[in-house]
């Protein structure tokens, strides 16, 4: 591109290429009285060199069929990253020794791990599904912090409102309410993940769908927030099969 050129209202100043990949597998075992549930998860999206969306989920949960709508589940779930990323923003210049280690940080390229470990009740009806529980959370690599103490929700609605239009709300909420301070304040926050979509279905498999996600991050301790919002037009395709 000439650099000399003016560019055009609405039009980027630089060529750039995105992409990026979302897919959920759900590996359902059962009998009459147990049902095991394990869950691979991707959701990758790429623009150049930046990652903005990093995201490998794995999740088994377990069971027992001892009611119609109600009965307890044990969740163990794993998150981590496609690709590693950074250990640190760069600064904006090396002055002193902190500037200097977070220097020495962004040049690490990490892979962190959190594991989360739940028990609870999980309620199924005709339209929604939600599990209420407690657990612990925990970095256990690049970094490794302290367990957090915590309280999950989940709920997964479903609504018809026509043959072929659906829609989906999903939220995914984790709060510690165990104060602390010093050292171990980031043991202290609340995260949510809100989901809401409609689905206009082409046929059994096909659908397409525009979604709106929100992702919120609170640390309780020094109100520091995170906030990230998309929306998201997509295709999707659905299937299932029995052994």
């Amino acid at each position: 591109m000439d650099r000399t050129v003016k560019i055009p209202v609405g039009e980027t100043s630089k060529s750039y290429t995105k992409w990026g990949v979302e897919g959920r597998i759900d590996f359902i075992f059962y009998n009459r009285h147990h049902m095991i549930t394990v869950t691979p998860y991707i959701n990758f999206l790429r623009q150049d060199r930046d990652y903005l969306k990093n995201l490998v989920r794995g999740t088994v949960a377990y069971m027992p069929n001892v009611h119609r709508i109600v009965n307890p589940y044990v969740k163990s779930q794993l998150d981590t990253v496609l690709m590693p990323v950074r250990g640190a923003t760069m600064p904006s210049k090396v002055s002193d020794y902190d500037t200097l280690n977070q220097f020495i940080q962004y040049r690490k390229l990490l892979r962190p791990v959190t594991i989360r470990e739940t028990v609870g009740m999980n309620i199924r009806t005709k339209f929604l599904t939600g599990t209420f529980g407690c657990g612990i959370e925990k970095y256990i690599h690049e970094p490794v912090r302290p367990v957090v103490f915590g309280f999950e929700m989940l709920v997964n609605m479903r609504y018809e409102f026509l043959k072929n239009l659906t829609y989906n709300l999903k939220l995914d909420l984790f709060l510690s309410l165990i104060g602390a301070k010093g050292k171990n304040k980031e043991s202290n926050y609340f995260r949510n993940e809100l989901e809401n979509a409609v689905t206009i279905r082409m046929n059994d498999m096909i659908g397409v769908s525009l979604k709106h996600r929100w992702y919120f991050y609170q640390n309780m301790s020094d109100k520091r927030r995170y906030s990230n919002s998309q929306i998201i037009t997509s295709c999707d395709v659905r299937t299932d099969f029995k052994i």
